[in-house]
Protein backbone atom coordinates (compact mmCIF):
# COMPACT_ATOMS: atom_id res chain seq x y z
CA UNK A 1 0.00 0.00 0.00
CA UNK A 2 1.25 3.76 -1.01
CA UNK A 3 1.02 5.70 2.29
CA UNK A 4 1.78 9.41 1.48
CA UNK A 5 0.46 12.49 3.54
CA UNK A 6 0.80 16.03 3.58
CA UNK A 7 2.08 17.96 6.34
CA UNK A 8 -0.87 18.66 8.35
CA UNK A 9 -2.15 19.32 11.85
CA UNK A 10 4.89 -9.34 -14.11
CA UNK A 11 3.55 -11.75 -15.94
CA UNK A 12 5.23 -14.19 -18.33
CA UNK A 13 6.63 -12.89 -21.40
CA UNK A 14 6.27 -14.23 -24.57
CA UNK A 15 9.47 -17.10 -25.30
CA UNK A 16 10.19 -16.82 -22.18
CA UNK A 17 9.24 -16.10 -18.64
CA UNK A 18 10.60 -13.22 -15.71
CA UNK A 19 14.25 -14.29 -15.12
CA UNK A 20 14.61 -10.42 -13.64
CA UNK A 21 18.63 -11.05 -12.48
CA UNK A 22 20.01 -7.80 -13.32
CA UNK A 23 19.94 -6.16 -10.10
CA UNK A 24 22.49 -3.57 -10.53
CA UNK A 25 22.37 -0.04 -13.08
CA UNK A 26 25.80 -1.58 -14.83
CA UNK A 27 25.49 0.39 -18.56
CA UNK A 28 27.42 -1.07 -21.47
CA UNK A 29 30.83 -0.22 -22.61
CA UNK A 30 30.76 3.02 -24.95
CA UNK A 31 32.53 6.11 -26.10
CA UNK A 32 30.39 8.10 -24.76
CA UNK A 33 31.84 9.43 -21.52
CA UNK A 34 32.84 12.87 -23.01
CA UNK A 35 29.64 13.46 -25.39
CA UNK A 36 27.75 15.84 -24.60
CA UNK A 37 23.69 15.13 -24.89
CA UNK A 38 22.02 18.80 -25.99
CA UNK A 39 18.18 19.18 -25.04
CA UNK A 40 17.05 21.86 -26.39
CA UNK A 41 13.32 22.88 -25.02
CA UNK A 42 12.26 19.27 -24.73
CA UNK A 43 13.71 17.96 -28.14
CA UNK A 44 17.23 16.05 -28.87
CA UNK A 45 18.58 16.66 -32.56
CA UNK A 46 20.71 13.34 -33.79
CA UNK A 47 23.66 14.55 -35.47
CA UNK A 48 23.73 11.58 -37.57
CA UNK A 49 20.51 11.99 -39.45
CA UNK A 50 18.89 15.50 -38.12
CA UNK A 51 16.06 13.35 -36.72
CA UNK A 52 14.43 15.54 -33.48
CA UNK A 53 13.42 13.50 -30.65
CA UNK A 54 10.99 14.47 -27.29
CA UNK A 55 12.99 14.09 -24.15
CA UNK A 56 11.51 13.48 -20.93
CA UNK A 57 13.13 12.93 -17.30
CA UNK A 58 11.95 10.28 -15.57
CA UNK A 59 13.08 10.02 -11.57
CA UNK A 60 16.49 10.21 -12.37
CA UNK A 61 16.82 9.15 -15.88
CA UNK A 62 16.82 10.94 -19.26
CA UNK A 63 14.21 9.09 -21.80
CA UNK A 64 13.78 9.48 -25.09
CA UNK A 65 9.82 10.29 -25.72
CA UNK A 66 9.61 8.61 -28.79
CA UNK A 67 11.09 5.13 -29.95
CA UNK A 68 14.30 5.54 -32.14
CA UNK A 69 14.33 5.69 -35.91
CA UNK A 70 17.98 5.14 -36.82
CA UNK A 71 18.64 2.90 -40.22
CA UNK A 72 21.83 3.97 -40.86
CA UNK A 73 25.10 2.07 -41.97
CA UNK A 74 25.99 0.96 -38.57
CA UNK A 75 23.07 -0.97 -38.07
CA UNK A 76 22.26 -1.89 -41.92
CA UNK A 77 20.89 -5.60 -42.34
CA UNK A 78 19.87 -5.36 -38.76
CA UNK A 79 16.83 -2.88 -38.76
CA UNK A 80 13.55 -2.69 -40.28
CA UNK A 81 10.48 -0.74 -41.18
CA UNK A 82 7.50 -2.68 -39.80
CA UNK A 83 5.83 -4.58 -42.72
CA UNK A 84 9.28 -2.78 -44.81
CA UNK A 85 6.95 -0.02 -45.03
CA UNK A 86 8.84 3.25 -44.51
CA UNK A 87 5.82 5.42 -43.38
CA UNK A 88 5.66 3.01 -40.58
CA UNK A 89 9.02 3.68 -39.53
CA UNK A 90 8.11 7.45 -39.65
CA UNK A 91 5.27 6.32 -37.36
CA UNK A 92 6.45 3.95 -35.02
CA UNK A 93 10.27 4.01 -35.14
CA UNK A 94 12.71 1.34 -36.20
CA UNK A 95 12.81 -2.21 -35.34
CA UNK A 96 16.18 -4.10 -34.32
CA UNK A 97 17.70 -6.93 -33.58
CA UNK A 98 19.33 -7.13 -29.86
CA UNK A 99 22.85 -6.46 -32.40
CA UNK A 100 21.55 -3.91 -34.03
CA UNK A 101 19.91 -2.26 -30.63
CA UNK A 102 22.77 -1.98 -28.37
CA UNK A 103 24.87 -0.08 -31.31
CA UNK A 104 21.74 2.23 -32.49
CA UNK A 105 21.33 4.54 -30.12
CA UNK A 106 23.31 8.69 -30.21
CA UNK A 107 26.34 9.49 -28.90
CA UNK A 108 26.26 9.87 -25.05
CA UNK A 109 23.13 7.77 -25.03
CA UNK A 110 22.52 3.96 -24.57
CA UNK A 111 20.09 0.90 -24.63
CA UNK A 112 18.59 1.00 -20.96
CA UNK A 113 19.67 -2.04 -18.76
CA UNK A 114 16.56 -4.19 -17.42
CA UNK A 115 17.04 -2.95 -14.00
CA UNK A 116 16.52 0.78 -15.11
CA UNK A 117 13.54 -0.30 -17.32
CA UNK A 118 12.17 -2.05 -13.82
CA UNK A 119 13.28 1.00 -12.02
CA UNK A 120 11.34 2.95 -14.79
CA UNK A 121 8.67 0.12 -13.69
CA UNK A 122 8.32 0.90 -10.35
CA UNK A 123 8.41 4.58 -10.10
CA UNK A 124 5.49 4.75 -12.83
CA UNK A 125 3.38 1.80 -10.37
CA UNK A 126 4.61 4.61 -7.39
CA UNK A 127 2.86 8.18 -8.85
CA UNK A 128 0.22 6.74 -11.17
CA UNK A 129 -2.83 6.21 -8.39
CA UNK A 130 -4.43 2.91 -9.57
CA UNK A 131 -3.69 2.65 -13.06
CA UNK A 132 -2.11 -0.46 -14.16
CA UNK A 133 1.97 0.20 -15.43
CA UNK A 134 0.96 -0.06 -18.89
CA UNK A 135 -2.17 1.98 -19.72
CA UNK A 136 0.13 4.62 -17.84
CA UNK A 137 2.78 4.12 -20.59
CA UNK A 138 0.89 3.42 -23.44
CA UNK A 139 -0.12 6.49 -25.85
CA UNK A 140 -3.70 7.53 -26.59
CA UNK A 141 -3.98 6.79 -30.05
CA UNK A 142 -1.98 3.62 -31.27
CA UNK A 143 -3.23 1.04 -29.19
CA UNK A 144 -6.18 -1.43 -30.61
CA UNK A 145 -9.24 -1.49 -28.29
CA UNK A 146 -10.06 -4.79 -26.46
CA UNK A 147 -13.06 -5.48 -24.33
CA UNK A 148 -12.87 -3.49 -21.08
CA UNK A 149 -9.29 -3.29 -21.28
CA UNK A 150 -8.13 0.75 -20.13
CA UNK A 151 -7.43 3.46 -22.96
CA UNK A 152 -3.65 4.14 -22.93
CA UNK A 153 -3.23 7.51 -20.74
CA UNK A 154 0.24 8.52 -21.65
CA UNK A 155 0.07 10.11 -18.01
CA UNK A 156 4.13 10.30 -17.76
CA UNK A 157 4.23 11.36 -21.64
CA UNK A 158 6.48 8.68 -22.61
CA UNK A 159 3.91 8.24 -25.58
CA UNK A 160 4.76 4.15 -25.78
CA UNK A 161 3.33 2.75 -29.29
CA UNK A 162 2.04 -0.22 -30.41
CA UNK A 163 4.85 -0.95 -32.57
CA UNK A 164 4.65 -4.91 -32.91
CA UNK A 165 7.69 -6.89 -33.63
CA UNK A 166 9.30 -8.83 -36.45
CA UNK A 167 10.38 -12.72 -36.15
CA UNK A 168 13.81 -14.12 -37.21
CA UNK A 169 11.85 -15.32 -40.36
CA UNK A 170 11.15 -11.61 -41.07
CA UNK A 171 7.21 -12.44 -40.47
CA UNK A 172 5.74 -9.25 -38.45
CA UNK A 173 3.68 -11.77 -36.16
CA UNK A 174 3.23 -9.17 -33.40
CA UNK A 175 1.43 -6.59 -35.57
CA UNK A 176 1.29 -3.17 -35.09
CA UNK A 177 -2.17 -2.20 -32.70
CA UNK A 178 -1.79 -4.92 -30.70
CA UNK A 179 1.58 -5.10 -29.37
CA UNK A 180 5.16 -3.42 -28.07
CA UNK A 181 8.36 -4.53 -27.45
CA UNK A 182 11.51 -3.32 -26.10
CA UNK A 183 15.15 -4.51 -25.71
CA UNK A 184 17.27 -3.69 -22.81
CA UNK A 185 21.27 -4.11 -23.07
CA UNK A 186 20.98 -6.91 -20.67
CA UNK A 187 21.88 -10.66 -22.26
CA UNK A 188 19.98 -13.68 -20.58
CA UNK A 189 22.09 -16.07 -22.42
CA UNK A 190 23.91 -16.91 -26.21
CA UNK A 191 20.52 -16.70 -28.09
CA UNK A 192 18.21 -14.50 -25.79
CA UNK A 193 18.03 -11.02 -24.03
CA UNK A 194 15.51 -9.31 -21.97
CA UNK A 195 13.19 -7.08 -22.62
CA UNK A 196 9.75 -5.40 -22.10
CA UNK A 197 6.57 -5.64 -23.62
CA UNK A 198 2.90 -3.88 -23.33
CA UNK A 199 -0.31 -5.86 -24.99
CA UNK A 200 -3.15 -4.06 -26.00
CA UNK A 201 -5.32 -6.54 -23.66
CA UNK A 202 -3.61 -5.65 -20.43
CA UNK A 203 -2.97 -3.22 -18.28
CA UNK A 204 0.77 -4.63 -17.23
CA UNK A 205 4.11 -3.91 -18.44
CA UNK A 206 5.78 -7.48 -18.95
CA UNK A 207 9.43 -8.49 -18.49
CA UNK A 208 10.49 -11.21 -20.48
CA UNK A 209 13.39 -12.34 -22.51
CA UNK A 210 13.56 -12.93 -26.80
CA UNK A 211 15.11 -14.65 -28.96
CA UNK A 212 18.28 -11.91 -29.93
CA UNK A 213 17.19 -11.65 -33.82
CA UNK A 214 14.29 -10.59 -33.47
CA UNK A 215 13.23 -7.26 -34.28
CA UNK A 216 11.79 -5.10 -31.18
CA UNK A 217 11.47 -1.03 -31.04
CA UNK A 218 14.21 0.81 -29.35
CA UNK A 219 14.02 3.54 -26.02
CA UNK A 220 17.14 5.12 -25.60
CA UNK A 221 18.54 6.89 -22.46
CA UNK A 222 21.39 9.43 -21.75
CA UNK A 223 24.24 7.34 -20.43
CA UNK A 224 26.01 10.54 -17.63
CA UNK A 225 23.52 13.04 -16.67
CA UNK A 226 26.41 15.32 -16.50
CA UNK A 227 26.99 15.47 -20.13
CA UNK A 228 23.55 16.99 -20.32
CA UNK A 229 23.32 20.14 -21.82
CA UNK A 230 20.18 22.45 -21.29
CA UNK A 231 19.36 25.09 -24.01
CA UNK A 232 15.70 25.99 -22.89
CA UNK A 233 13.70 29.40 -23.38
CA UNK A 234 13.18 28.13 -19.36
CA UNK A 235 14.22 25.61 -16.86
CA UNK A 236 12.48 22.72 -18.21
CA UNK A 237 14.94 19.87 -19.79
CA UNK A 238 10.76 17.88 -20.87
CA UNK A 239 8.37 17.74 -23.37
CA UNK A 240 5.50 19.62 -22.65
CA UNK A 241 3.05 17.95 -24.88
CA UNK A 242 -0.45 18.30 -23.47
CA UNK A 243 -2.32 15.51 -22.05
CA UNK A 244 -5.11 14.09 -23.01
CA UNK A 245 -8.04 14.08 -20.11
CA UNK A 246 -11.38 13.40 -19.84
CA UNK A 247 -12.40 16.85 -18.65
CA UNK A 248 -15.86 17.57 -16.73
CA UNK A 249 -17.72 20.58 -16.38
CA UNK A 250 -19.34 22.62 -13.95
CA UNK A 251 -21.32 25.76 -14.33
CA UNK A 252 -21.44 28.75 -11.51
CA UNK A 253 -22.97 32.43 -12.40
CA UNK A 254 -22.83 31.70 -15.86
CA UNK A 255 -19.32 30.69 -15.77
CA UNK A 256 -18.24 26.91 -16.99
CA UNK A 257 -15.47 25.28 -15.24
CA UNK A 258 -13.57 22.57 -16.51
CA UNK A 259 -13.54 19.56 -13.62
CA UNK A 260 -11.68 16.73 -13.35
CA UNK A 261 -12.06 13.27 -11.68
CA UNK A 262 -8.52 11.86 -9.68
CA UNK A 263 -9.54 8.90 -8.08
CA UNK A 264 -12.59 8.60 -6.16
CA UNK A 265 -12.58 12.69 -5.87
CA UNK A 266 -14.06 15.30 -8.47
CA UNK A 267 -12.16 18.70 -8.31
CA UNK A 268 -12.50 22.11 -10.02
CA UNK A 269 -9.60 21.93 -12.93
CA UNK A 270 -9.84 25.69 -12.80
CA UNK A 271 -9.68 28.26 -9.81
CA UNK A 272 -13.06 29.71 -8.83
CA UNK A 273 -13.75 33.27 -10.28
CA UNK A 274 -17.09 34.89 -9.09
CA UNK A 275 -17.08 38.16 -8.07
CA UNK A 276 -17.61 38.08 -4.32
CA UNK A 277 -17.42 41.59 -1.56
CA UNK A 278 -13.92 40.14 -0.34
CA UNK A 279 -12.82 39.08 -3.95
CA UNK A 280 -9.88 40.74 -5.96
CA UNK A 281 -7.88 40.29 -8.96
CA UNK A 282 -4.08 40.30 -9.71
CA UNK A 283 -3.17 43.94 -9.57
CA UNK A 284 -6.71 44.98 -9.43
CA UNK A 285 -7.08 43.87 -13.17
CA UNK A 286 -9.85 41.72 -14.68
CA UNK A 287 -7.60 40.46 -17.20
CA UNK A 288 -5.48 38.29 -14.78
CA UNK A 289 -9.16 37.36 -13.01
CA UNK A 290 -10.14 35.93 -16.26
CA UNK A 291 -6.42 33.93 -16.38
CA UNK A 292 -5.33 33.06 -12.81
CA UNK A 293 -9.52 33.08 -10.67
CA UNK A 294 -9.74 35.28 -8.01
CA UNK A 295 -8.31 36.07 -4.59
CA UNK A 296 -10.78 35.48 -1.88
CA UNK A 297 -11.04 36.13 1.84
CA UNK A 298 -11.31 33.11 3.85
CA UNK A 299 -15.06 34.60 4.97
CA UNK A 300 -15.96 34.56 1.56
CA UNK A 301 -14.19 31.20 0.41
CA UNK A 302 -16.67 29.34 2.57
CA UNK A 303 -19.76 30.37 0.31
CA UNK A 304 -18.45 30.41 -3.10
CA UNK A 305 -18.56 27.11 -3.92
CA UNK A 306 -21.78 25.72 -5.22
CA UNK A 307 -24.68 23.45 -4.23
CA UNK A 308 -23.24 19.81 -4.85
CA UNK A 309 -19.39 21.26 -3.99
CA UNK A 310 -17.32 22.32 -1.13
CA UNK A 311 -14.31 24.01 -0.18
CA UNK A 312 -11.84 21.47 1.24
CA UNK A 313 -10.36 20.16 3.98
CA UNK A 314 -7.26 18.88 5.35
CA UNK A 315 -8.45 15.31 4.90
CA UNK A 316 -9.33 16.11 0.93
CA UNK A 317 -6.17 17.25 0.21
CA UNK A 318 -4.79 14.26 1.90
CA UNK A 319 -6.84 12.17 -0.17
CA UNK A 320 -5.65 13.43 -3.26
CA UNK A 321 -1.80 13.56 -2.39
CA UNK A 322 -2.28 9.99 -1.35
CA UNK A 323 -3.41 9.33 -4.42
CA UNK A 324 -0.93 10.77 -6.82
CA UNK A 325 1.87 10.89 -4.42
CA UNK A 326 4.02 13.85 -5.63
CA UNK A 327 2.37 17.51 -5.88
CA UNK A 328 4.45 18.26 -9.12
CA UNK A 329 2.21 16.49 -10.79
CA UNK A 330 -0.49 18.61 -9.67
CA UNK A 331 1.42 21.91 -11.12
CA UNK A 332 0.79 23.56 -14.20
CA UNK A 333 3.77 22.91 -17.05
CA UNK A 334 3.84 26.73 -17.29
CA UNK A 335 3.77 30.40 -15.75
CA UNK A 336 6.12 29.10 -12.74
CA UNK A 337 9.31 31.07 -12.09
CA UNK A 338 10.89 27.83 -12.05
CA UNK A 339 10.46 24.33 -11.68
CA UNK A 340 7.19 24.14 -13.81
CA UNK A 341 4.88 20.98 -12.72
CA UNK A 342 4.08 17.81 -15.23
CA UNK A 343 0.35 18.11 -14.70
CA UNK A 344 -0.07 14.73 -15.16
CA UNK A 345 -3.57 14.60 -13.90
CA UNK A 346 -5.18 17.71 -15.31
CA UNK A 347 -5.49 19.87 -12.11
CA UNK A 348 -3.30 22.47 -13.22
CA UNK A 349 -2.42 24.44 -10.21
CA UNK A 350 -1.33 28.08 -11.28
CA UNK A 351 1.04 30.21 -9.36
CA UNK A 352 -1.32 32.93 -8.60
CA UNK A 353 0.25 34.02 -5.53
CA UNK A 354 -2.27 36.03 -3.44
CA UNK A 355 -3.53 39.23 -2.27
CA UNK A 356 -2.99 41.47 0.91
CA UNK A 357 -3.96 45.08 1.66
CA UNK A 358 -4.74 46.28 -1.98
CA UNK A 359 -1.45 44.73 -3.67
CA UNK A 360 -0.69 41.27 -5.09
CA UNK A 361 2.35 39.14 -4.23
CA UNK A 362 4.30 35.85 -5.72
CA UNK A 363 2.59 35.49 -8.75
CA UNK A 364 4.74 33.02 -10.37
CA UNK A 365 6.27 31.33 -7.54
CA UNK A 366 3.16 30.17 -5.05
CA UNK A 367 -0.28 28.72 -5.50
CA UNK A 368 -2.43 29.21 -2.02
CA UNK A 369 -5.70 27.46 -1.62
CA UNK A 370 -8.22 28.07 1.08
CA UNK A 371 -8.78 24.98 3.03
CA UNK A 372 -12.35 25.10 5.37
CA UNK A 373 -10.36 23.90 8.31
CA UNK A 374 -10.68 26.84 10.82
CA UNK A 375 -7.35 27.29 13.47
CA UNK A 376 -8.75 30.25 15.73
CA UNK A 377 -10.60 33.45 14.63
CA UNK A 378 -7.71 35.39 13.29
CA UNK A 379 -6.47 32.36 11.27
CA UNK A 380 -7.57 29.37 8.93
CA UNK A 381 -5.47 26.80 7.40
CA UNK A 382 -4.19 27.05 3.48
CA UNK A 383 -2.82 24.42 1.05
CA UNK A 384 0.52 25.90 -0.80
CA UNK A 385 2.67 25.10 -3.52
CA UNK A 386 5.54 26.63 -3.70
CA UNK A 387 7.79 27.19 -6.60
CA UNK A 388 10.84 25.84 -5.51
CA UNK A 389 9.62 22.43 -4.36
CA UNK A 390 7.67 19.83 -5.54
CA UNK A 391 6.16 19.00 -2.57
CA UNK A 392 3.34 21.26 -1.22
CA UNK A 393 2.18 21.49 2.86
CA UNK A 394 -0.33 22.85 4.94
CA UNK A 395 -0.08 25.99 6.86
CA UNK A 396 -2.21 28.72 8.25
CA UNK A 397 -2.67 32.23 7.07
CA UNK A 398 -4.79 35.55 8.44
CA UNK A 399 -8.81 35.24 7.27
CA UNK A 400 -8.44 38.56 5.61
CA UNK A 401 -5.31 37.43 2.88
CA UNK A 402 -6.65 36.79 -0.49
CA UNK A 403 -6.16 33.25 -2.01
CA UNK A 404 -7.34 31.23 -4.84
CA UNK A 405 -10.42 28.43 -4.17
CA UNK A 406 -10.51 24.87 -5.63
CA UNK A 407 -13.96 22.89 -4.97
CA UNK A 408 -14.44 19.84 -4.50
CA UNK A 409 -17.11 18.14 -5.22
CA UNK A 410 -19.70 16.52 -2.62
CA UNK A 411 -19.45 12.25 -1.91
Amino acid sequence: MKFRFLIAPVTLALFGCTDNDDNGFNLPESDSKSSTVLITDGLFTDSRDSKQYKVIKIDDFYWMAENLNYYGDKVKGEAWCLEDDKKNCDKYGSLYTFTSAKKACPKGWVLPTNAQWNALRKYIDKYNGDEGVGTSLKDTKSWADFNNAEKGTNRFRLAMLASGRRNNDGIDVMAAGKHAFYWTSTVRDEETAYGWALHYDTDVLDSGYYYQDHGMSVRCIVEYNDNVKLDSTSDDNWTKDPLEFDYGSLKVDGKTYKTIKIGTQTWMAENMNSKTDESWCIKDDEKYCEQYGRFYSWKDAQKVCPSGWHLPAIKDVNTLYYYVGTLQSLKSTDGWSINDGTDNWGFSALPAGGYESGSSFDLGKTAYFWLSNEMNDDFANQFTFKYYDNDGFISQQKKTIGQSVRCVKDE
